[in-house]
């Protein structure tokens, strides 16, 4: 029982982790300057690609935890 109570934790930890960093990866496509970067239609394209796929893989690991 206390490893399956260490493997949720665990689950859990990551997908905390997978929710900040779609938010500061969605925050960082809405605020990037384009003095910042050299294409700022590839930086936010790279930006929501990555905070979608972070939002995905803590739905999963929701899923998994219910």
């Amino acid at each position: 029982m206390a490893f399956i109570d260490f493997v949720q934790a665990g689950l859990f930890s990551l997908g905390v982790l997978a929710v900040a960093l779609a938010g500061g990866c969605l925050f960082s496509m809405l605020t990037v300057q384009k003095e910042e970067v050299d294409c700022i239609v590839e930086k936010r394209v790279e930006y929501g690609v990555f905070g979608g796929a972070c939002i995905i893989f803590a739905s999963l690991i929701g899923y998994a935890l219910l």
